[in-house]
């Protein structure tokens, strides 16, 4: 696939694209398209170590459907060998139960703005102000380590699969 824009680059002003090279770590993403990924199916593994820098501490109190970045349920278990090595967070709403975080895996998405089921915040005509969080989610620990990459199959806002990573090529491949 050569070169492509895959993921906003967070180094720069929203919106600008950055360089992705077939040599670099990536997560596949097996949609059709997406408002911010349009039509591409790989996601930079350092695009979303630099998304997750950027973002805000995780909400320690928020449940499923609460503000973002919150805990990522895993009802799939995609992530129970990295379970294992998270510390249970004190006075979580959920059980004792360690869980990694979930980011909004689209650049455009504000933080700042979301409401507190974290969706856009609604101006006085109820229409959204600002883009969703979109399909995709950057799993994360609570120290906003990168543990792997989820996303919304296509027609599901509820499941979720797990990105299949692809580290990067060595020079002799």
């Amino acid at each position: 696939m050569g070169n492509m824009n895959c993921c906003p680059s967070t180094g720069g002003a929203r919106g600008q694209g950055s360089t992705f090279s077939s040599k670099s770590s990536y997560y596949s993403v097996p949609r059709n398209r997406d408002d911010y990924l349009p039509g591409h199916h790989r996601y930079s593994k350092r695009a979303a170590q630099e998304l997750l820098q950027t973002a805000p501490d995780p909400t320690v109190r928020a449940g499923r459907n609460g503000r973002r970045p919150h805990a990522h349920f895993d009802d799939e278990n995609h992530y129970t060998a990295e379970r294992a090595s998270l510390s249970p967070l004190p006075n979580a709403c959920h059980t004792n139960t360690p869980r990694p975080f979930g980011y909004a895996g689209n650049p455009g998405f504000d933080y700042a703005t979301q409401n507190s089921k974290g969706k856009p915040q609604s101006n006085q005509a109820r229409e959204a102000v600002g883009p969703e969080a979109g399909p995709i989610r950057l799993v994360a620990d609570r120290d906003r380590n990168l543990v792997g990459v989820s996303y919304h199959p296509q027609g599901s806002f509820r499941d979720f699969e797990r990105a299949t990573y692809h580290p990067r090529r060595s020079r002799h491949s």
